[in-house]
């Protein structure tokens, strides 16, 4: 729909599945509750370090402490 910034999901349903369907209807990254202040510390430094721009097709993933894009991959059942 042209919006070209992060969109950051937190749920405490994370079942993969779930999570699937969030990353497929557009978010780029999904936390879950409760949240762990270790990654939300990540994301935050990551859009202080990057800006909050989305990348299509990318999702935001835990890689070594630190934030990185990788491609969206959907197990569903």
């Amino acid at each position: 729909m042209g919006y070209t910034n992060l969109i950051i999901g937190v749920t405490g349903n994370v079942v993969e599945d779930d999570v699937a369907e969030y990353l497929k209807a557009g978010a780029d990254i999904v936390l879950g509750k409760p949240i762990r202040i270790n990654m939300l510390t990540m994301v935050i430094k990551y859009v202080e370090e990057n800006g909050a721009y989305s990348q299509p097709g990318m999702t935001l993933t835990e890689h070594c402490n630190s934030l990185r894009w990788m491609e969206k991959l959907f197990h569903m059942s």
